[in-house]
């Protein structure tokens, strides 16, 4: 098995998950405080006055930050529950991979970066739910989904492979700047297992199979010898 180190706290991204959840409680319990003794009230007594307005108002503003927060928890449950997946098929990787979570390099966040004897490469990680039409050329891509009630409707996320683009840049800039000038590849895996992915481009993958094929099958455009590899890891490991 691949050695997996963490080199974010995992307790700092559960926390403002149960953060999330907290303050949708505390705002929903708000809100129906909020009707029962401040807008009833008012408009048993006074109808549609202006302090009923007042009211209507803050209910209605206290039940949307309710909804917003409790939105954010089940986003943050998404996104945690798609980190473990990826870790577990990560961590599948033959024992001479490395795996380092939650890097960050300035501005960039990348999910895994997985060092080995072919290569270096960052997998971005996406949680998305429904069916993805993906094209590597635009922006944004739409998402089609099905809602609790059997609905359907429309989204839409950034293009993760302009994303991965920037992450590769920038690490390959880090590395380079502390004299270790080597390739770096990546992936794009929709970990979430009721995804669908439409025209899927080359780096998009959706199985775990795909995955690790592609780490191991790579074959890398430049040589490497252990001494650099070595030398990423100490890196990546500050």
């Amino acid at each position: 098995m691949a050695q997996i180190n963490d080199l974010k706290e995992t307790s700092s991204i559960n926390g403002s998950k149960w953060a999330h959840l907290l303050a949708g409680i505390a705002c929903g319990v708000l809100f129906f405080a909020a009707f029962f003794y401040l807008l009833a009230p008012n408009f048993f007594s006074t109808g549609f006055s202006f302090r009923t307005l007042i009211a209507l108002g803050v209910v209605m503003g206290v039940g949307a930050i309710a909804n917003q927060q409790l939105n954010l928890f089940n986003r943050s449950s998404m996104i945690e529950h798609s980190y473990k997946v990826t870790n577990k098929v990560l961590s599948g990787l033959p024992d001479y991979y490395t795996v380092y979570n939650n890097v960050c390099i300035g501005e960039a966040k990348m999910d895994h970066v997985v060092v080995g004897n072919n290569g270096v490469f960052i997998v971005l990680d996406r949680s998305v739910k429904g069916v993805v039409h993906c094209d590597e050329y635009e922006k944004r891509w739409t998402i089609d989904k099905t809602g609790r009630q059997g609905g359907s409707y429309t989204s839409s996320m950034g293009n993760p492979l302009k994303q991965l683009k920037w992450q590769i840049h920038t690490l390959a800039k880090y590395l380079k700047d502390n004299g270790i000038n080597i390739w770096i590849d990546g992936c794009v895996f929709f970990s979430n297992a009721d995804s669908d992915l439409v025209n899927k481009p080359s780096g998009c993958f959706d199985s775990d199979r795909e995955v690790v094929s592609f780490i191991m099958n790579y074959s890398p455009k430049k040589n490497i010898n252990p001494q650099m590899i070595n030398r990423v890891k100490d890196h990546l490991a500050v």
